[in-house]
């Protein structure tokens, strides 16, 4: 948190994973590896993955080193994806369950998590105020295209 402070940032995004999560492995080979979605998080992020089973030691925003499969557990972390966007404070400012499935939608997520959207209205509503249309469980641009 202290390099999101002095770099200026928005906070932290922390990816809670798992190993076996097939829907963790699909966000980390069809959105995370896009140039355009890391460019776009670490600009305004700093950017950590949790696998929730792990023990790998971590320091929490008290100062406490404690293995990660135990920091996933004190914020209440009990499946995967989760995607916990906390403030420079250390308070967690939104938490999205579950998959996102383009880069797309990945990038609308910040985008309405960076404009505190989240005071007014549930992320479905904004993705839809700004164009994105859900097929087949999928935010997709209105010309279908979500590649």
């Amino acid at each position: 948190m202290e390099t999101a402070r002095a770099e200026g940032k928005l906070g932290m995004l922390l990816f809670f994973e798992a190993e076996a999560c097939t829907f963790c492995e699909h966000m980390r080979r069809k959105v995370f590896n896009q140039v355009r979605v890391q460019d776009w998080y670490r600009a305004r992020f700093v950017n950590i993955a949790v696998d929730i089973h792990g023990d790998v030691e971590l320091s929490d925003f008290d100062g406490i080193t404690l293995p990660s499969k135990v920091f996933a557990e004190h914020r209440k972390i009990f499946m995967t994806p989760v995607m916990s966007f906390v403030g420079t404070d250390g308070a967690e400012i939104y938490r999205h369950l579950g998959m996102v499935k383009t880069p797309e939608e990945f990038l609308l997520l910040g985008e309405y998590v960076e404009g505190r959207h989240y005071f007014n209205m549930e992320f479905r509503v904004f993705a839809e105020r700004q164009g994105m249309q859900k097929q087949e469980g999928v935010y997709v641009t209105p010309a279908g295209d979500s590649e």
